[in-house]
C-alpha cells in the first residue's frame, strides 16, 4: 500500500472513531437529560396541587378576612409552616388581592415574604384573574430559583387573595 493510500485510510478512520465517539456522547446525554426531566417532573408534581388544596382551607380564608381568632395571620402562619415542613416545599405564602403577603411559611426568617408585595409577579396576576397560576423566576427577595404554583381563594365570586407554593429548584 502506498502511503498516501495508507494516510487516506487513516483519516477515514480516524472521522468514523470521531463520528461514533460524538453519537456515543449525544445518546449519554440525552439519557441524562430524560432522567433530569423525569425527576424535575416529579419534584414538581408533588406540589403542583397543593395550592388547590390549601384555598379550600378555612383558616386561610379567615386570615385573609382578618376573622375568627385572636390573630388569624399568626395562625395561618404555623398552619403554613407546618405544612412547608411536611410538603418539603420551599416557601408557602399567603396574599391578600392587593398582592401583599399576610401569612407565610418563613414568617420566623429575617427575610420572611410577610409584609411584601408580589403584585407584580404574574404568577399573582394569573391566579387573580383566573384562578390559578405558575411561574418559574428567581426569587426576589431569597434570590433562589424556583417554580411557584399559585391559586385564587376566594369568598363568594370574588377573589380575595391568593396561595402561593414555592418549589425551590436552585
Amino acid at each position: 500500500m502506498s502511503c498516501l493510500m495508507i494516510a487516506t485510510l487513516s483519516a477515514s478512520l480516524a472521522a468514523i472513531a470521531w463520528q461514533q465517539s460524538l453519537d456515543n456522547h449525544r445518546k449519554e446525554s440525552l439519557a441524562e437529560l430524560y432522567r433530569f426531566r423525569k425527576g424535575l417532573d416529579s419534584l414538581l408534581d408533588r406540589h403542583k396541587y397543593l395550592p388547590g388544596l390549601l384555598a379550600q382551607h378555612s383558616l386561610l380564608s379567615n386570615a385573609l378576612a382578618n376573622e375568627s381568632g385572636l390573630n388569624p395571620q399568626q395562625q395561618a402562619n404555623q398552619f403554613l409552616e407546618e405544612v412547608r415542613h411536611v410538603t418539603e416545599s420551599d416557601t408557602i405564602y399567603l396574599m391578600n388581592k392587593a398582592g401583599t403577603t399576610i401569612s407565610s411559611s418563613d414568617w420566623r426568617s429575617n427575610n420572611s415574604f410577610v409584609g411584601r408585595n408580589f403584585s407584580f409577579r404574574p404568577y399573582f396576576t394569573q391566579a387573580i384573574k383566573n384562578g390559578n397560576g405558575q411561574y418559574f423566576a428567581l426569587g426576589t427577595t431569597s434570590l433562589k430559583r424556583g417554580y411557584y404554583f399559585s391559586r385564587a381563594i376566594y369568598q363568594g365570586a370574588d377573589a380575595i387573595g391568593v396561595v402561593v407554593v414555592k418549589v425551590d429548584l436552585s
